[in-house]
């Protein structure tokens, strides 16, 4: 009897940490102020058609804001950016770091950012024509995928 007592607690409490919910929102005031700036600065006249508001049981884990023009921009729950999709849609160059915006520039011009992504050690981009570049913190380019 404790055995299947212990077995329906584990399975309660795994139940419970897989359990995420989201709410669905236009409301700007629920982003963090980080990402309410970042929406202003580089998209500046286009309206957010709506925010996910990704939770768990520890609280929430991110937001997913897509704009009125298709744009998917992806924050965690600092409010700072992760991913920017546009969909096929051209994405600022202002958002990714100098040398990274030089090299595309010198190597890859007139070719527009479709896509890109950042985590704790590299940024992965995704050109019009389908190119991936990913590239480390300090802007080096270390793999390039067709």
């Amino acid at each position: 009897m404790r055995k299947i007592g212990l077995f329906m607690m584990s399975l309660l409490l795994v139940s419970t940490i897989k359990a995420d919910n989201e709410t669905i929102t236009q409301d700007a005031s629920q982003l963090p102020g980080v990402s309410r700036e970042f929406i202003t600065t580089h998209f500046k006249g286009v309206n957010i058609a709506h925010i996910i508001i990704e939770k768990n049981f520890l609280g929430i884990k991110g937001y997913d804001v897509i704009l009125t023009n298709g744009i998917d921009i992806e924050f965690n729950k600092s409010g700072e950016w992760e991913e920017v999709d546009g969909n096929k849609n051209s994405i600022p160059c202002a958002i990714i770091p100098q040398t990274i915006a030089n090299y595309l520039k010198t190597n890859f011009p007139g070719n527009d950012i479709v896509k890109i992504e950042q985590d704790w050690n590299d940024f992965e981009i995704k050109l019009k024509s389908g190119l991936e570049l990913t590239f480390d913190k300090r802007g080096k380019l270390i793999d390039i995928d067709d």
